[in-house]
């Protein structure tokens, strides 16, 4: 019996049966079938050339590539070493000025002391000389005599003890600052076994913190028991705070999930903050939830103080305070022989989520407040009402840039001329190391170019002044560089992705819209805007996030 083909439309009879598709097919229709099934072939061949060719080229590339990539992880980890290293030795130096600071009261009070004991002895041999001349001696008057001499000889003997002057110094568990990632899989694959989900957490900083809802005795055991995996880097938090399955930090109230996948883990910033900045920014006032923030911002201000050799004792006169995150660093760095003077003209319940008011009086109240005197005036006018007052270090952190003009700085500078030793300097340099930083960049231009149309326009940023232009101003004074530098600011500083946020608003769409009344300058803002969002959308395809643009340090002195 014969067979139909049973391709639609043909009517002659099959010549054959294929056994892949299970078809009868007429001899024309079983030729184009072979011919089609063969040209299925060739994707495959071109898939397999390329990758032979790929191979045979391949291994030289990945070889550079892996020694690159090697080099440059050896440099940031030399680099790490090196940072370590310095911020030893300015540990080190910081203690040997506090030393030195101890002995210098310490010899001023035995010479006071001295100089009592001589006194009171100058008059006991009057009193002597007296009664032997007299002749009329009382055992009244002897024994008076005695105690005033027994006084003396303890008196010197207080005096020529050795003073008690100790120091305390902790083992660097440098370990824990350090963790190579390669081959990322997720956290449960790394973890070993015999790991439970009870085990301690790590909030941003501190690596031994204690579950919510464990006992105080299982606290006490997961402190002194080793564990098998405390290696890692403690991480920000990734989840709300709503949520039941999370982790408290007794330290700083942070609270994270207590599972979270290396995949996660990755996509935040690994970051190990000192204890120093964790002490000074719980003297800030700051939400308990993003405590990270407020630790980030310290960090900054400490990086910037340790470059202008803050001093212990210092007395310190801070220009545009604000709600005192550099006073807070600048307080503890004086320390109680020291003390800082925040100035800011701003009202104080301007500022959110917390108002400069509420800021200053939460920092006044801590225990740096003792060493903080804040006041709310114009510089200028501070200065004018404060002839006599002389300090040792006037400090502009981020500031300068709110001044409505250049003159500002230039009448301020004029009047601390004579009155300081040292102006120390901190501004964004209109500059980047990374592509990063550009959006930042952008945003703080387009910013500035509304205000100069709308100066009733809410910024931060009303007087764009550079580098160069803040140097040529301070030496105009009579002022003189001494040193300089570029800072690259961490990645866990956030000032760069607020000011982007502003500029994507619609309030500043807005107010582009009603106060710019010229077309061009419309289309300028708004071009620099455009940019600016092109920059984001770069970073977002590179996986990467806006960071904020790196800061111009300088200190200046009034002698060569």
């Amino acid at each position: 019996m014969t067979k139909d083909c049973l391709i639609t439309g043909c009517k002659k009879q099959a010549a054959t049966y294929c056994y892949h598709c299970s078809q009868d097919l007429c001899t024309s229709h079983s030729t184009e079938h072979k011919e089609w099934i063969q040209g299925q072939l060739l994707p495959i061949i071109n898939d397999a050339n390329t990758m032979h060719e790929h191979f045979h080229h391949c291994d030289k590339d990945q070889t550079m590539a892996t020694l690159q990539c090697l080099t440059d992880v050896r440099e940031q980890l030399d680099h790490w070493r090196s940072d370590c290293y310095h911020h030893i030795d300015s540990v080190y130096d910081q203690a040997q000025r506090q030393l030195a600071l101890i002995l210098e009261k310490h010899n001023a009070e035995l010479t006071k002391k001295t100089t009592q004991n001589v006194e009171s002895l100058k008059t006991i041999r009057r009193e002597l000389g007296e009664l032997l001349s007299e002749g009329n001696i009382a055992y009244r008057q002897i024994d008076k005599l005695k105690k005033q001499i027994n006084e003396i000889k303890r008196n010197e003997q207080e005096r020529i003890n050795d003073p008690d002057i100790r120091i305390i110094t902790q083992k660097l568990d440098v370990e824990k600052h350090v963790d190579i990632i390669w081959n990322v899989k997720p956290v449960e694959e790394e973890l070993p076994k015999q790991r439970t989900t009870k085990t301690a957490s790590s909030c941003i900083h501190h690596f031994r913190s204690y579950s919510s809802t464990d006992s105080d005795e299982e606290n006490r055991k997961q402190r002194t028991t080793k564990k098998p995996y405390t290696n890692k880097k403690p991480i920000r938090p990734s989840m709300s705070t709503s949520q039941k399955s999370i982790d408290k930090c007794r330290i700083c109230f942070m609270t994270f999930p207590k599972r979270m996948t290396q995949n996660d883990r990755i996509k935040h910033l690994l970051i190990v903050m000192s204890e120093q900045a964790i002490r000074i920014a719980s003297c800030c006032l700051h939400d308990p939830e993003h405590f990270f923030i407020q630790v980030a911002q310290t960090e900054h201000r400490l990086k910037l103080a340790q470059i202008w050799s803050i001093q212990p004792g210092s007395n310190v006169l801070e220009i545009g305070c604000g709600q005192g995150d550099c006073t807070a660093v600048l307080a503890s760095l004086v320390g109680s022989l020291g003390h800082v003077t925040g100035i800011d003209p701003g009202d104080l319940s301007y500022g959110a989520p917390y108002t400069l008011g509420q800021a200053q009086e939460h920092l006044k109240n801590s225990q740096l407040g003792a060493q903080i005197t804040f006041k709310q005036t114009e510089v200028q006018q501070f200065l004018s009402d404060n002839l006599s007052m002389k300090y040792d270090v006037a400090v502009l952190a981020h500031s300068i840039w709110y001044f409505a003009s250049p003159d500002i700085l230039q009448d301020i500078l004029q009047a601390l001329k004579g009155r300081v030793q040292r102006v120390c300097i901190a501004e964004y340099a209109l500059s980047t190391t990374s592509n990063n930083a550009f959006p930042h960049i952008l945003s703080v231009l387009a910013q500035n170019t509304l205000f100069l149309r709308d100066p009733t326009w809410t910024t931060n940023i009303r007087t764009l002044l550079s580098p160069i232009a803040i140097s040529e101003i301070i030496k105009k004074i009579g002022f003189h560089l001494v040193t300089s530098t570029i800072l690259t600011p961490a990645e866990d500083l956030l000032d760069g992705e607020w000011e982007t946020n502003i500029v994507l608003s619609n309030d500043f769409l807005q107010a582009v819209n009603q106060k710019v009344v010229h077309i061009n300058e419309q289309v300028t803002v708004c071009a620099i805007r455009d940019a600016m969002i092109s920059a984001i959308e770069t970073l977002k395809l590179q996986n990467k996030k806006i960071s904020t643009m790196d800061v111009w340090t300088a200190v200046f002195s009034v002698t060569v």
